[in-house]
């Protein structure tokens, strides 16, 4: 070992890894290196250190024997151009050399990411490999498999946003498909899986982001006679189940069963089985509607008005509208309303979600303190070639399964073959997920019928209440006597903040308008193949502006109205230029087109939102 490269490495970890600096120092090995008789050594060829690994009685060399330069060049112009900024998810870490070249050479903002699955090959390159530069760049992230303090799927999810994906990156260091095959296949499933979530919710944004707005505008009124969630918690007892309660197939053989719970457990239904459920006379405790669009035949019944809800401001418009019952408004990343919140001190629940209404109700019962939450009717599957129960609004239309797009097939709750789509597999892989990071819950799957979820309990309903649902308690109780989350002070201070919106967004519209003779001073540059200080001055400037307007919260409402547009240019992804000058064109064009769309759609919304919180109390 070098011992004065390994001090700079170390004493490099101190202001972003201290735990790994930890764990090093006191030389604790971890993972799964030993069990595949891993090994990494350095070799001195031609007066440079070759690093090596061993495995499996195979070697595999993690550098060339000579100069590596070429090598380098090499792998950096399978990145294409890179005139703005990029971001490279890369595995494997090796002895630096791809990701000093990457930070060195790309735009100063320009970020990689990288994961590296040997602790033994990252501890011998600590010891002869001076990566100290790397450590301490804010532009590199690496995480070490045994030596991790957050998982590398957070990771992605903090970094990767939408507007990073058309620039997107991913990468293997020299060799480590060899040595590390499955862990390899494993990171690049779990890019491609956020990549999927992320067109997903994009996908969802655009087909919503108008209701999003207008239902937010109706929202607002709900907001301000909300209930508060800390005292409900407060109130209620603890030493019950919560059943929640879906609308898959699977539903129709078991929902008479619900009728035995009485005050013994919770019942949390999705909006979507709420009509089958009164079809049986069975009044939840409280249910949850999150879709903006949701067909109001789903609360046709005049007993949904009277039902807790759990919503959020850009729930449907014809539920928050009707209903006159106790309400729990959700934190949905409301930016602007959230800033009020942290102005004030006051705590806006927000609960980690995964796509659908049944995501919800599992949080909302960790949240509230569960630890025995069980599944109903939550099939992810087409059980029995059906979509939903069919004494639903969609389940009482006869659906060809056939015809639907993305089928797949996954094993089934009683390990036999269901059909299934890419949706539900989403779906399914986020509880599955949210069970092994959440050991202390006892989630138990009493749907019997679906898809099986890893992690569950499998349990018949009828024997699921007989087991958990012991005594009577106070429950509707506890919903009645719920304090406001806001007092008369705090309401009345709530409704000036909303009511300057207008103007909040006035001000973002002139920084909008000077972003875009930003982007045409760019453009022009770009024709007259002036790429030079004066290109990245206005670039510069533009970015600032960019995170100017994105500072100030009001904009969420445009954004909202803007995401059809987005999501048109997304679809338009990995668009290829034969240079830089094409390159810059294209994107400051784009990002001209963008502003522009901000700037009216600015123009619109201002006498509109104006006259919509003149009543608003």
């Amino acid at each position: 070992m070098n011992k004065a490269i390994w001090d700079k490495n170390i004493n490099a970890l101190d202001e972003r890894y201290s735990y790994l600096k930890n764990i090093l120092q006191k030389n604790v090995w971890v993972g799964d290196d030993c069990e595949r008789n891993l090994t990494a050594g350095v070799e001195e060829v031609a007066g440079r250190k070759v690093l090596y690994a061993q495995a499996e009685e195979r070697v595999f060399q993690l550098d060339t024997l000579y100069d590596n330069t070429y090598l380098q060049e090499q792998w950096y112009t399978t990145l294409g151009e890179l005139t703005f900024a990029k971001k490279v998810v890369m595995f494997g870490l090796g002895n630096g050399m791809f990701a000093r070249k990457y930070i060195e050479t790309a735009d100063e903002t320009a970020r990689i990411l990288i994961y590296e699955p040997s602790c033994i090959v990252f501890r011998k390159v600590m010891e002869e490999f001076d990566i100290s530069d790397l450590l301490a760049s804010k532009r590199l992230f690496v995480l070490v498999e045994g030596y991790a303090d957050v998982d590398f799927s957070k990771k992605l999810e903090e970094e990767i946003m939408y507007t990073d994906v058309e620039g997107m990156k991913y990468r293997l260091y020299l060799n480590y498909d060899k040595i590390f095959p499955q862990e390899s296949k494993l990171l690049h499933d779990e890019v491609q899986y956020h990549i999927n979530a992320i067109l997903g919710t994009q996908s969802v944004m655009a087909r919503h982001g108008e209701f999003y707005y207008q239902n937010t505008m109706t929202g607002f009124r709900n907001l301000l006679h909300s209930k508060s969630l800390f005292d409900l918690s407060e109130r209620l007892p603890k030493d019950v189940p919560v059943f929640v309660v879906s609308s898959g197939p699977s539903l129709d053989k078991n929902i008479e069963c619900l009728k035995a719970i009485g005050e013994k457990g919770l019942i949390f239904a999705a909006d979507s089985a709420m009509p089958a459920l009164l079809n049986h006379n069975i009044l939840p405790h409280l249910f949850a509607s999150i879709d903006g669009k949701k067909d109001k035949r789903h609360f046709q019944d005049e007993r949904v008005q009277s039902i807790p809800l759990i919503c959020e401001l850009t729930s449907a418009q014809s539920l928050l509208q009707s209903h006159k019952g106790t309400e729990f408004i959700l934190n949905n990343y409301n930016k602007h309303i959230f800033s009020f919140f942290q102005e004030n001190n006051i705590v806006w629940p927000l609960l980690e979600v995964g796509g659908s209404v049944a995501h919800t109700l599992f949080e909302l019962a960790i949240a509230l303190g569960y630890q025995n939450i069980i599944l109903v009717g939550q099939d992810l599957a087409y059980t029995d070639d059906k979509t939903h129960s069919v004494e639903t609004v969609r389940g009482s239309r006869e659906t060809d399964i056939n015809t639907l797009d993305n089928l797949v097939m996954v094993e089934g709750y009683y390990g036999e073959k269901v059909r299934s789509s890419e949706e539900f597999k989403l779906y399914r892989h986020w509880f599955e997920g949210r069970m092994r990071e959440c050991p202390h819950v006892n989630l138990i799957n009493a749907t019997e019928g679906g898809a099986k979820i890893q992690g569950t309990v499998q349990m018949p309903l009828r024997e699921a209440i007989e087991t958990y649902c012991v005594e009577e308690a106070p429950i509707r109780e506890a919903f009645q006597n719920v304090e406001d989350l806001f007092n008369y002070d705090m309401k009345k201070k709530l409704i000036e903040y909303i009511r300057n919106t207008p103007e909040e967004l006035k001000e973002a519209a002139k920084i909008a308008k000077s972003a875009i003779r930003d982007y045409d001073k760019m453009i022009d540059l770009a024709h007259k193949r002036k790429l030079g200080s004066a290109l990245k001055s206005c670039y510069k400037s533009v970015t600032e502006k960019i995170a100017e307007l994105q500072e100030i919260s009001a904009m969420e409402y445009i954004y909202n109205r803007n995401q059809d547009n987005v999501y048109q240019e997304l679809r338009g992804l990995n668009k290829k230029f034969d240079n830089a000058t094409d390159e810059i064109i294209h994107s400051s064009s784009q990002g001209k087109k963008e502003l522009e769309q901000i700037v009216q759609l600015i123009e619109i919304t201002v006498p509109e939102m104006t006259e919509k919180l003149t009543d608003l109390d």
